[in-house]
């Protein structure tokens, strides 16, 4: 939550002092801390931000969370221009500040979400989540992937139809800074892609790369035309907390800089085709998508309907496109 104060939010970690901290998260959550330790979280890991652990240290009588993550916009120039040509950090801070008090699946809390339009700077401090992060690299296992097709159904139930959606903070898919961005990102990895994917990606693949752009743009075009409900659009199993100790048959969703409005087939999509490496993918994918169309429609489905078949292919060529791992046409 945004909150009007005279001090200036944090710019980095060396500025996360322990009057600044009292004075906003301290408030948030009734407890005084006399003391901080701000660290890098793990590896700092996240290419699109600096995160950091912060953990207090109460004063006598006051009881609070035992620790918060600093969430900072990147540290990289390059990197943070690059997520705010497409509204990423604008995008995330809005999440927090309009939809995460009322998710209907666990999403960390927030106690602080600041952005500076001028600087393109953000600042988030939400709860530490106790529990194991997924791993893009080794993939889901089945019962994840299970776990994440189902909140993937529940997040996309509750806001489908919700007056949510028309909220001027939440664009689509074909929104200019969105797929802008997105088109220009695709564009400049070109090079890149050209030298790497040889011997990798199929010949008329490599022969069409040139066009990847364009077939980015009408792909998302296409799909914009599907129903839509609020998604995540970065719905990996790497966007994941899985705390089954604290609390089984749960995971915590992370993460929300491409949040927009969409159709549901395009987190299924993404979660099977880059958490998924290819041999679960052939194995798991037919039945995951029915239990997805099951749970969003509360009645057995007992194959794809032809729109889905439709939207799937969409969501294979636009994620080749765009270089992503595991995507079918690499297989």
């Amino acid at each position: 939550m945004s909150i009007s104060i005279d001090m200036k939010p944090p710019r980095s970690a060396d500025e996360l002092s322990l009057e600044w901290f009292n004075l906003v998260v301290g408030k948030q959550v009734d407890a005084a801390a006399s003391a901080i330790s701000v660290a890098p979280l793990g590896e700092n890991v996240g290419f699109y931000a600096s995160l950091f652990l912060i953990t207090p240290v109460y004063r006598p009588g006051s009881i609070g969370p035992s620790a918060f993550v600093a969430k900072f916009s990147a540290h990289d120039p390059e990197v943070r221009v690059a997520i705010n040509r497409i509204n990423g950090y604008e995008r995330e801070v809005d999440f927090y500040n309009h939809l995460s008090a009322r998710f209907p699946v666990p999403v960390p809390a927030c106690y602080f979400a600041h952005f500076n339009k001028e600087t393109g700077e953000a600042l988030l401090v939400v709860e530490y989540v106790a529990g194991e992060c997924g791993d893009d690299f080794s993939g889901s296992s089945r019962n994840q992937a299970e776990l994440a097709i189902q909140t993937a159904a529940r997040v996309h139930k509750h806001w489908r139809g919700s007056t949510v959606l028309d909220e001027p903070w939440l664009h689509d898919l074909e929104s200019p800074s969105f797929m802008g961005g997105l088109v220009e990102a695709t564009k400049e990895a070109l090079p890149v892609a050209i030298q790497e994917l040889p011997g990798i990606a199929p010949d008329w693949l490599l022969d069409e790369i040139e066009k990847a752009p364009d077939i980015l743009a009408q792909q998302l075009t296409a799909l914009n035309k599907l129903p839509s409900t609020l998604i995540h659009f970065d719905y990996r199993v790497a966007n994941m907390i899985f705390s089954p100790e604290i609390e089984p048959n749960t995971l915590t969703l992370i993460d929300w800089q491409f949040m927009l409005r969409g159709p549901g087939v395009v987190d299924v999509g993404l979660f099977c085709m880059t958490s998924l490496p290819a041999e679960k993918r052939r194995a798991w994918e037919y039945e995951l998508v029915l239990t997805y169309l099951s749970e969003l429609d509360g009645r057995r489905v007992s194959d794809w309907p032809s729109w889905f078949k439709e939207a799937w292919r969409r969501m294979a060529i636009l994620l080749s496109a765009n270089m992503v791992r595991n995507a079918p046409v690499f297989d």
